[in-house]
């Protein structure tokens, strides 16, 4: 085949498509092919989030006391769930659990606030962040819902 003879080589082209059968290759290719991917639903999973407790938090207030409660936001900032106040205790015990969905992996932060009943802008105490994945639970996957459960003790991530 010369390659500076363009109307050569599309005779040849078209010489070659009338001599291929499209439609048996078709027919083959399709027999042999792989089964097409199903298509995955999204899993939801469930993750129990248990707020225990805060040891020795900075006090904030002028008594030497603190009314610390707990914020849980997600990566964007949106506020998911909150503790009660603890009123006037550096060493709180909430004992509270949520239920948080998600689809996938999710970061969490888990903020300490001391409220202020005169004033609006409550003390930030302290703040940590925890990643919630479903891939680093497989061997707590026992059911559908895929329930898993986290604890968050406040007092390892707040300090003074």
């Amino acid at each position: 085949m010369r390659l500076n003879n363009i109307q050569f080589a599309l005779r040849k082209l078209d010489a070659l498509q009338s001599n291929i059968n499209v439609e048996a290759l078709a027919k083959i290719l399709e027999r042999s092919a792989p089964p097409a991917a199903k298509r995955q639903e999204k899993q939801n999973y469930i993750f129990t989030i248990k707020v225990v407790s805060g040891e020795d938090l900075k006090p904030c207030d002028v008594n030497g006391l603190s009314d610390p409660y707990v914020v849980l936001s997600d990566e964007h900032g949106r506020r998911v769930a909150k503790t009660r106040t603890i009123w006037g205790d550096l060493n709180p015990r909430w004992e509270e659990a949520f239920d948080i969905s998600t689809t996938g992996s999710l970061w969490l932060a888990a903020t300490v606030w001391d409220r202020d009943r005169l004033v609006k802008n409550h003390d930030l105490m302290g703040r940590c962040h925890l990643k919630l994945d479903p891939n680093f639970f497989g061997d707590y996957l026992p059911r559908v819902n895929r329930i898993l459960n986290v604890f968050l003790s406040v007092g390892l991530l707040v300090g003074s």
